[in-house]
């Protein structure tokens, strides 16, 4: 029983995603997409239930705006009775993406980054995860889309997953420090060389990404480093000093961390040190679409070593090894 295919006087509305998150009931706080981006692109199909309309077209790459607590766009469509849908978005809008209207798999050419760090001028014992106001894009999608029937006139939401990869840097000292006649600083750490651009091709359809990369890098572009927050004094509490996005790419031999610390004495004296890490042993070969990179630098009496972390920043791992 199909019945007759009629337009409803419900407007089609989108209620707040969230991202990286299994509860879809999570509607507030730093996983909600309008405290990270006030637009996002939505591509829509509708199919009638007895298979004489299929795939036809009810949004075309439609800009949806975050306006007055609410996401809205115009003119507005309405739904339509004994209908299937299936919306694919992502966020912000923009007209580099594409779509593969078969298969929901969306493309955004000519990504480009600057390396902005949310850690520059305040770094933090938190993370930001949100980089709402810097010169670098968040890319995400809802890589599983989102289906709804034509006759239950609810706000369709959707689950957005990062695309890009993240790099954060924190550093602190352990508790034989505590005693010593200085003050350790950080006077700067960079890495790279880093490519800044590249075009993703969505390839994987839940947030397991396998070994196939999504990212095809931008060779033509020019290098970028990061820099993490400058002067920065080490204490026993671990200091977030860089947290920036990054094209996953594969990590070469001449991808580096370099350090450079002091330790600046009561009577006056200044000790200036550096140290360089090769970045594939921390990260490994390669750094993947969605995943965050942490590196926390860890002063003893004698040495340095270091926690590597992987996180799909929703579930953590960690490796450690030890600076040689």
């Amino acid at each position: 029983k199909n019945g007759h295919q009629e337009v409803t006087p419900y407007a089609i509305e989108f209620s707040e995603s969230v991202i990286n998150s299994s509860v879809r009931s999570t509607r507030s706080g730093s996983s909600s997409l309008s405290n990270h981006t006030t637009t996002m692109g939505v591509w829509g199909w509708r199919s009638t239930l007895d298979g004489q309309i299929v795939n036809e077209t009810q949004f075309r790459n439609k800009s949806v705006q975050f306006k007055d607590s609410v996401w809205q766009y115009t003119p507005k469509k309405y739904w339509i009775n004994n209908s299937s849908y299936r919306f694919n978005p992502y966020p912000p809008y923009s007209q580099q993406a594409s779509i593969d209207s078969l298969t929901g798999l969306i493309s955004i050419n000519g990504v480009r980054l600057s390396g902005a760090n949310t850690m520059k001028d305040a770094p933090s014992a938190t993370l930001s995860n949100n980089f709402r106001g810097t010169t670098d894009t968040d890319w995400m999608v809802a890589r599983g889309g989102q289906t709804a029937f034509g006759g239950i006139l609810t706000p369709v939401d959707f689950t957005m997953q990062h695309i890009l990869s993240k790099i954060n840097v924190s550093v602190r000292f352990t508790k034989g420090f505590e005693d010593e006649n200085f003050d350790l600083v950080i006077d700067s750490l960079k890495i790279g060389p880093l490519l800044s651009g590249g075009s993703f091709r969505q390839i994987y359809e839940s947030n397991t990404i396998g070994n196939e990369p999504e990212w095809v890098p931008d060779s033509t572009q020019s290098d970028i480093t990061l820099y993490s927050a400058r002067n920065t004094s080490v204490d026993t509490i671990k200091t977030y000093i860089l947290e920036s996005l990054v094209i996953p790419q594969e990590i070469e031999k001449t991808k580096t961390v370099k350090l450079y610390y002091s330790y600046n004495y009561s009577d006056g004296r200044k000790e200036c040190s550096a140290y360089v890490l090769e970045l594939d042993k921390a990260f490994g070969a390669r750094l993947k679409s969605g995943y965050s990179y942490g590196l926390n630098l860890i002063f003893e009496p004698g040495r340095i070593t270091f926690d590597a972390s992987v996180s799909d920043w929703a579930t953590m791992f960690e490796s450690n090894r030890y600076l040689k």
